[in-house]
């Protein structure tokens, strides 16, 4: 057998107390969506998690951060990497997109949340390492996006709500 399609939800709460309930629904959404990739093996679902870390100390800390959530996540050897935006990790987010890429340039990086909205010129300009861009509720379109891609599509333009980057 191949290897499995790999979906990777990357999250950074502001706290260690909080988690990423949006990952949860798009999981479950996708998981009964692909209930036969996923019972076969053919596609599996992995979390990684890190408080996000606003440098107060040290260089050489913040480095040690940094190097961890990047080893942590290319550890899972992800296709399909699933980024959640808020107003205090976006800008964190943007650079770690842009890092993974150049690392990994096969993984697809897809950006959601409350920061990512369709005349966010900040987002549009700096996204320069993220594949696909969804706006507004993501559950229909995450299923519709993964369905494309296992389907290997490199056309998107029929998925709802998302702008994407040919490629």
């Amino acid at each position: 057998m191949s290897r499995p399609y790999t979906v990777l939800f990357a999250s950074f709460p502001t706290d260690e107390r909080w988690g990423d309930l949006a990952f949860r629904y798009l999981e479950s959404c996708a998981r009964k969506a692909f209930e036969d990739e996923v019972r076969e093996g053919r596609l599996r679902f992995r979390r990684v998690w890190h408080p996000i870390y606003l440098p107060k100390s040290s260089t050489e800390e913040a480095s040690r951060y940094w190097m961890k959530v990047l080893e942590s996540i290319l550890q899972q050897e992800p296709d399909l990497l699933c980024l959640s935006g808020y107003l205090y990790n976006i800008e964190f987010l943007l650079r770690l997109a842009r890092t993974l890429k150049r690392l990994s340039p096969s993984t697809r990086i897809v950006l959601g949340g409350q920061e990512v909205w369709e005349d966010n010129g900040f987002l549009r300009t700096n996204a320069d390492g993220i594949d696909v861009l969804v706006f507004g509720e993501g559950e229909r379109t995450f299923v519709d996006l993964l369905r494309a891609l296992l389907e290997g599509k490199s056309d998107l333009s029929h998925v709802g709500s998302i702008a994407w980057r040919p490629g």
